[in-house]
C-alpha cells in the first residue's frame, strides 16, 4: 500500500497529519481531498441537480480564485472545472485532475516534511512500522 494513502486511512496518523497541516496553513488541501472523495462516492446517488449543487459548493469553497479555502491548482485545471460547471450534466470526474494534483502536492510537500517531525516518529515508535515504510535495501552493484 502507498504509505501516504495508508496515512490518510489511519485515524491516528490522519489526526497528526491534520494537526501538522493546520500549523503549516495547508489544511484546506486535506479538506478538499476528502470532500472530492465523498462527492465521487455519492455521485450516483444524487440527482443531476444535486450534483450541480454539490459541485458548485466545492468549486466556490476550494477552486474559485480568492475563495476562503482556495487550493493551489493549475489554471488549466481551474478553467476545465469552470467549463464543466456550465454543462447541463456535471461529470463525476469534474474534480479528478484537481484531486490528483492536490494529492500529489500533499504527498510530495506536506507529507514528506511531516515525516521528518518528532510527532511522526513518536507515532511509529508506538505503532511499529509496517513493511512498506521500512527502508528499501540498497542494490549491490556487480563489478
Amino acid at each position: 500500500m502507498d504509505p501516504f494513502k495508508f496515512c490518510l486511512n489511519d485515524e491516528e496518523l490522519l489526526e497528526s497529519f491534520s494537526s501538522y497541516l493546520t500549523k503549516t496553513f495547508c489544511l484546506e488541501n486535506l479538506f478538499f481531498y476528502f470532500e472530492v472523495e465523498q462527492y465521487e462516492a455519492n455521485f450516483s446517488d444524487m440527482t443531476p441537480i444535486q450534483n450541480q449543487e454539490a459541485s458548485r459548493k466545492i468549486f466556490e469553497e476550494y477552486i474559485m480564485v480568492e475563495s476562503q479555502l482556495e487550493v493551489n491548482v493549475d489554471d488549466t485545471i481551474r478553467d476545465e472545472i469552470v467549463k464543466n460547471l456550465k454543462e447541463p450534466i456535471i461529470p463525476k470526474t469534474i474534480f479528478s485532475n484537481a484531486h490528483q494534483e492536490i494529492y500529489k502536492l500533499m504527498e510530495t510537500d506536506s507529507y514528506s516534511k511531516w515525516k521528518r517531525t518528532k510527532e511522526y516518529a513518536r507515532i511509529w515508535e508506538k505503532k511499529g512500522s509496517p513493511k512498506f515504510l521500512s527502508p528499501t535495501p540498497s542494490l549491490v552493484s556487480l563489478s
